[in-house]
C-alpha cells in the first residue's frame, strides 16, 4: 500500500522535466512548514488587525482545528490528531498542561503580545505521529533604542476586554523586551442570542526577556513568561478552571564563537511548572445531584506538570546547503488527584490518585541536512533518535493501577526513531512540486501508560492507563504543487497518514468495571488506522486586493474498531476578500461546511451534524504611525450552529463586534 502512494507522488516530479530556470542558490529551500507571522510584514501574512488569542492565529494555518471546552483553552490539532500525536512546544522547549481533562493545552500559556510566529511541521522526523506545533516568542531588538505597542479592545459578545502592551529597550549591548496582557469575559451566547451561563474567564500573562551581546557578539538571552488564568468556566464539561498557572524560565547562549563546534551555535537550560485547579463548586447543587457522573459529589481535582531540559544545536550553512545537529535531554514529572466530598452532611470524602507521579528522563539527537541534490531539486533528508525512561513513582498510584492491569509495570523504556526525506522541484519560475515522505514514532502520554479513573466527555467514559502500550508509529506521504500566473497562486495538497499501534481506548469486557452506567476503558494499541485528506486553493493578489479560496476534504478510519476516526472535518470551503491602502484596511470572509455524515461512534460520540455559513468582516484605519483603529464583526448574522470540534455539541459563540485601537510608539 505504500509503495503505491510512492510511486503516485514520485511519478508527478519524474513527469516534469524541461523548462528549468536557475535557481537561486544563495538560499535553499525549506520544506513542509506552515507558519503564522505574528508580528512583522511576509508577502503571505497581511492582515493589519492584531491577532485576538494564540488560537485565532492558529485557525489560519492549513490543517488546524481547535477543540472548544469553553471559552478558553482550545486545543489545536494538525489535521484531526491533538495531544500526544502532536507535539507542541515553545521555543523548542518541552512543555505540556497539567489538567488531565485537557482544559489547558500549551497555546492557552501564550499571548500575540509575546509571539513572534506559530509554526507547523507535518513531515519532519521527530514531530510526533501526527505533526508539530512550534510557538516562537519575540526577543528583544537591539535596533529600536525605546518603542511601545498597546492594543486593547472591548467585544460586544460577554462584554469581554483586553488590554496587551508590550515594551522594548535598547543601548549599547545591553536589550530588555517585555510584555503584559490582561483578558476578561463575562458569559457569552451562541447564536440566536442563546445565552451560555457559566462561560466567563479572567487572564493575565507577562513575559520579559534580557538579552546581552558578550564577546564576539554572542548573545546570552535570560526569558520567563507566567500566565495566570482564574474563575474559568467550562460549560461543555462537569467542572470548572478554579486557576490555571504557568511559568516558563529559560537561559540561551546562541553564536558563532562561543564553541569549538563550527557553524551558528545554540545552547539552552530552561524550566517550566504548570499548575491547575479545577472544581465543581460554582455548579448548582440540583446539578451534582442529578449528574451521571459520580452524582451527589463534588469533585475538585488538583494536578501539576515540571519539566526541566537542555537543548543544544548548531546550523552550518553554506550557499549549497545546510547541516544541523540538535540534541536536547528533559526531565518531566506529572500528577494528579482528586476528592470526592458527599453534597450529604456526615458522608466521609474519598480519595484518588488519577496519576501518582510519574516520571520521565529522556535523549534526544537529531539531525538534518539540506541541499540541490541535481539541478533544480532540493532535498532535505532528517533523521532522529529519542531514549525514555519512564516510572510510575508513589506505590499507592501503582496499586491502585493492578485493578485494571494484574500485571502492571511501574517502569518502562522507549526507542523512539524517526526519519524523513523532503523533495521540492523547481520547473520554473511559476512551477514546483514538492514529495514528502516520513516514518515517526512517539511514546504514550502520561495518562495513557499510568492514568486512573480519568473520565472523557468525548465518550463519557472513565479511562485507565495501560503500562504495556508500545510506542505509536506513523507513516506519512504528502504531496504539494504550486501553479503560479501573473496575479494567481493555485494550490493543491494532498496527504496520506497511516498508524500503527495506535493508541484509543477500548470498553473493558464485562460490566464489573463500569461506574453506573458509565463504562470504563483502557488505553490500548489499536492496530491499523488511516486518515488521508486534499485541499485545493487559490489565491490573488492585484493591486490594492488579495484574496483566496480553499476547498478541503478528510476522511480517518481505525481498521481495529472499524469506526471512523474522531474529529476529522467534512467538507469546508472557505473565502477571504483584502482590500489594503495606504490608511484603510478591509477584509471579509466566509467559511462554509457541508453534512457531516461520517461519524465516529466507538471511538467518539459523534452525531450527524447539518452545514453551515458563517460571514465574518473586519476594517482598520491608520490615523498616523502611532495609531490604527479597528472593528471586526465575527458571525455577523448570528447562527447557531455546532461544529465537528465542539465537546457535547456544545454550540459555537454568536455574533460578536470587536472595537479596537493599538498604540505604537518608537524612537
Amino acid at each position: 500500500m505504500y509503495m503505491k502512494y510512492l510511486l503516485i507522488f514520485l511519478s508527478a516530479v519524474v513527469y516534469i522535466s524541461a523548462g528549468t530556470v536557475p535557481p537561486d542558490t544563495s538560499r535553499v529551500p525549506e520544506f513542509s512548514v506552515d507558519e503564522v507571522i505574528i508580528y512583522g510584514e511576509t508577502d503571505v501574512q497581511r492582515d493589519k488587525i492584531p491577532y485576538q488569542s494564540p488560537e485565532s492565529a492558529l485557525s489560519k494555518l492549513s490543517g488546524i482545528n481547535l477543540i472548544s471546552r469553553g471559552p478558553l483553552g482550545m486545543e489545536p490539532l494538525i489535521n484531526g490528531f491533538g495531544d500526544g500525536a502532536v507535539s507542541v512546544t515553545v521555543d523548542g522547549m518541552k512543555i505540556h498542561g497539567a489538567c488531565v481533562d485537557k482544559m489547558d493545552p500549551v497555546s492557552s500559556y501564550i499571548e500575540p503580545e509575546n509571539l513572534g510566529k506559530i509554526s507547523t511541521l507535518t513531515s519532519h522526523s521527530g514531530t510526533g505521529t501526527a505533526g508539530a506545533i512550534n510557538f516562537v516568542t519575540l526577543k528583544p531588538d537591539f535596533s529600536t533604542p525605546l518603542s511601545v505597542i498597546s492594543d486593547n479592545y472591548y467585544e460586544s459578545n460577554g462584554g469581554g476586554v483586553k488590554t496587551g502592551t508590550v515594551v522594548n529597550y535598547s543601548a549599547g549591548d545591553f536589550a530588555v523586551r517585555s510584555s503584559f496582557t490582561w483578558r476578561r469575559l463575562s458569559d457569552y451566547s451562541a447564536g440566536k442570542n442563546v445565552y451560555i451561563p457559566n462561560s466567563s474567564y479572567t487572564k493575565l500573562n507577562y513575559k520579559a526577556d534580557i538579552s546581552f551581546r558578550a564577546f564576539d557578539d554572542n548573545m546570552i538571552t535570560l526569558s520567563y513568561l507566567g500566565d495566570d488564568a482564574r474563575d474559568v468556566g467550562y460549560p461543555v464539561l462537569i467542572m470548572d478552571a478554579r486557576s490555571a498557572k504557568a511559568s516558563v524560565i529559560s537561559l540561551g547562549l546562541a553564536g558563532e564563537s562561543w564553541s569549538f563546534v563550527p557553524g551558528n551555535n545554540s545552547l539552552k537550560l530552561y524550566y517550566n511548572k504548570v499548575n491547575h485547579l479545577m472544581d465543581d463548586y460554582d455548579r448548582s447543587l440540583s446539578e451534582i445531584n442529578s449528574r451521571i457522573v459520580m452524582p451527589g459529589m463534588f469533585m475538585p481535582m488538583t494536578g501539576w506538570f515540571e519539566t526541566a531540559g537542555l537543548l543544544y544545536g548548531t546550523i552550518i550553512s553554506d550557499y549549497e546547503s545546510v547541516f544541523s545537529v540538535n540534541l536536547g535531554l528533559s526531565n518531566q514529572i506529572s500528577f494528579a488527584d482528586m476528592k470526592m466530598i458527599s453534597t450529604t452532611p456526615g458522608t466521609p470524602e474519598m480519595y484518588l490518585l488519577n496519576v501518582g507521579e510519574a516520571e520521565e528522563q529522556s535523549a534526544a539527537l537529531s539531525v538534518s541536512y539540506n541541499r540541490e541534490m541535481v539541478e533544480d531539486l532540493y532535498a532535505t533528508f532528517s533523521g532522529a533518535i529519542e531514549q525514555s525512561f519512564r516510572k510510575l513513582v508513589r506505590e499507592d498510584a501503582a496499586s491502585l493501577n493492578t485493578i485494571y492491569e494484574p500485571d502492571f509495570t511501574p517502569e518502562v523504556q522507549y526507542l523512539l526513531p524517526s526519519f524523513s526525506a523532503d523533495f521540492k522541484y523547481i520547473y520554473s519560475s511559476d512551477l514546483t512540486v514538492g514529495v514528502q515522505l516520513s516514518y515517526n514514532t512517539r511514546a504514550p502520554l502520561f495518562t495513557e501508560s499510568y492514568g486512573y479513573f480519568l473520565f472523557s466527555p468525548l465518550d463519557n467514559s472513565f479511562y485507565a492507563g495501560n503500562s504495556r502500550l508500545k510506542k505509536e508509529q506513523s507513516v506519512r506521504i504528502s504531496l504539494e504543487t504550486v501553479r503560479s500566473f501573473e496575479y494567481v497562486d493555485l494550490t493543491l495538497k494532498a496527504f496520506h497518514l497511516r498508524f500503527q499501534d495506535y493508541i484509543a481506548g477500548e470498553t473493558l469486557p464485562g460490566t464489573q468495571f463500569w461506574v453506573g452506567e458509565i463504562p470504563f476503558k483502557q488505553y490500548i494499541n489499536a492496530g491499523l488506522a488511516y486518515s488521508s485528506g486534499i485541499t485545493a486553493s487559490a489565491g490573488f493578489d492585484y493591486r490594492y486586493f488579495d484574496g483566496a479560496f480553499s476547498v478541503t476534504w478528510q476522511e480517518g478510519y481505525s481498521e481495529y474498531f472499524k469506526d471512523n476516526l474522531p474529529f476529522m472535518a467534512p467538507v469546508t470551503a472557505e473565502f477571504t476578500l483584502r482590500f489594503s491602502e495606504e490608511k484603510w484596511y478591509a477584509k471579509i470572509s466566509a467559511l462554509g461546511t457541508l453534512k457531516q455524515k461520517r461519524v465516529s461512534t466507538r471511538l467518539s460520540y459523534e452525531q450527524e451534524l447539518p452545514g453551515h455559513l458563517l460571514i465574518s468582516t473586519e476594517a482598520a484605519y491608520t490615523v498616523s504611525e502611532m495609531l490604527l483603529l479597528y472593528l471586526t464583526a465575527e458571525n455577523i448574522f448570528d447562527t447557531y450552529y455546532v461544529t465537528r470540534f465542539t465537546v457535547n455539541n456544545f454550540p459555537a459563540r454568536g455574533r460578536s463586534v470587536r472595537a479596537g485601537l493599538k498604540f505604537n510608539f518608537e524612537s
